[in-house]
């Protein structure tokens, strides 16, 4: 990350030789605990069934997006909160429920 200059776009990284292998949840557990976040505040995006997996075992939402390493039909086998079919419907959805949220009255 450091010779991409890209640091200053991210809090807090962690590689797979840092933690445990892919559908562990050990390294979203680790960036969790890492960045202190309630489980309840995180939702994993991704295009993969081993993303959407770990999620689910770590007790993480998951919204999948089939734009990539998986189709809709093989991510909504591992039970996504949201299947979307590409990234643009995210912005969508986000902006739906900012929609929805009451203001602050300070």
């Amino acid at each position: 990350m450091q010779g991409t200059g890209l640091t200053h776009f991210s809090d807090f990284t962690l590689c797979a030789y840092e933690s445990a292998a892919k559908l562990h949840p050990l390294m979203l557990e680790q960036i969790i605990q890492e960045m202190k976040v309630d489980k309840e505040r995180v939702v994993i995006i991704s295009d993969s069934i081993h993303d959407i997996e770990i999620a689910n075992s770590a007790g993480v939402t998951a919204i999948s997006v089939s734009c990539g390493a998986n189709n809709q039909a093989e991510l909504q086998q591992y039970n996504p909160l949201l299947s979307l079919a590409n990234t643009t419907e995210l912005l969508t959805f986000i902006t739906s429920l900012v929609k929805t949220v009451p203001k602050s009255s300070t």
